[in-house]
């Protein structure tokens, strides 16, 4: 362990933050294979004891943006993503983000999603995009050429940042939530300015509107779901930060308010990667069968329609995507996007 890693560890004994340069040349290290995998895990687990500041997260997010594969996608372009960690989701998740990437592609924005496979969930968003048919593992080259084809692609986070299989062994040998679990959403490859971000407790909520309000985002909505779910419920009213024109503002949203009906989280229940493929397929070739279902997803695809700067309102966002499932746009586009390619 060299004398800079013994004093930023010192430093956070003692309680105290760390700053974004100092934790981006940490990561730095890890990134290149340098690390003692020793001292990460202190690093790691003194940063998550004494609670990680918005400077702390930002150069983690720096280093790991400076070592990610280049990704180009098209100004505009949106993300809808959550951070895991909701209570909901450990056993019968549904992807939601995921099937509402579909959506809002199909009612007019276009959508770059960034993930990865299941870290805290009984299915991540990889994981029900393979059991669709989806190639989760396309070249950078490809993943530009689906998005140009059809406003629509997928960036999975092994690809696009392969020098974090140096942080993978101490993660896991960890086995507890780390920095790691809120860096996905702030390291999209193709630097998104965009972003429909869902965060399952408040206090983090807020603290991600902060940090994207740093990064001059085009728009970002930060969402708290209604008991705990990171994305917005159909259960109850949801907390949102809209981040945009260099400020925050809070707003409540309520599923009636836009003509949505309440559901229980039973009603909502996932499951792996396969049962969360057949709710999703019924939703969009048989309209009206799942409705449930139906109505979380167009919810999240409206906020990332408004975010998207497609639609003005959420009422109005909402109504367009359930339009666009209702006349089957999603299922075209679906089958489209899962025929068999070259590209790439």
């Amino acid at each position: 362990m060299t004398s800079s890693w013994t004093d930023l560890l010192s430093r956070l004994a003692r309680g105290e933050d760390l700053s974004r340069a100092e934790t981006s040349a940490a990561m730095t290290e890890v990134l290149a294979g340098e690390a003692d995998p020793v001292a990460l895990g202190a690093l790691l687990m003194g940063l998550s004891a004494k609670g990680e500041s918005d400077e702390e997260i930002l150069g983690f997010a720096d280093a790991m943006l400076a070592a990610s594969e280049p990704l180009t996608i098209p100004e505009g372009s949106v993300d809808i993503v959550g951070t895991g960690g909701s209570k909901h989701r450990k056993s019968h998740a549904l992807n939601v983000s995921s099937m509402a990437s579909f959506v809002a592609a199909a009612a007019g924005a276009t959508v770059c999603k960034h993930g990865n496979v299941a870290a805290s969930s009984s299915s991540g968003s990889f994981d029900f995009l393979a059991a669709v048919g989806v190639d989760i593992n396309p070249t950078p080259t490809a993943v530009e050429a689906l998005i140009a084809e059809h406003g629509l692609a997928f960036a999975w986070a092994k690809t696009f940042h392969p020098a974090m299989r140096h942080a993978g062994p101490v993660r896991s040998a960890l086995g507890i939530p780390t920095v790691f679990n809120i860096l996905g959403p702030l390291v999209h490859p193709g630097r998104t300015r965009r972003i429909v971000l869902g965060v399952a407790n408040q206090p983090r909520a807020e603290q991600m509107a902060r940090i994207l309000l740093s990064r001059d985002m085009a728009r970002a909505w930060v969402v708290a779901g209604y008991d705990g779910l990171d994305e917005l419920s159909t259960v109850g009213p949801n907390r949102v930060w809209d981040v945009s024109g260099g400020s925050i503002k809070e707003l409540t949203v309520h599923p009636e308010a836009v003509g949505l009906s309440l559901v229980t989280y039973d009603e909502l229940a996932g499951g792996d990667g396969a049962r969360n493929a057949e709710i999703f397929k019924r939703m969009i070739f048989d309209p009206g069968s799942e409705p449930a279902a139906t109505g979380i997803v167009a919810l999240n695809a409206g906020a990332a329609l408004v975010v998207a700067g497609v639609a003005d309102d959420l009422v109005s966002a909402v109504a367009k995507s359930l339009a666009a499932i209702d006349s089957g746009r999603v299922g075209e586009l679906f089958e489209d996007f899962t025929q068999p390619s070259t590209t790439g």
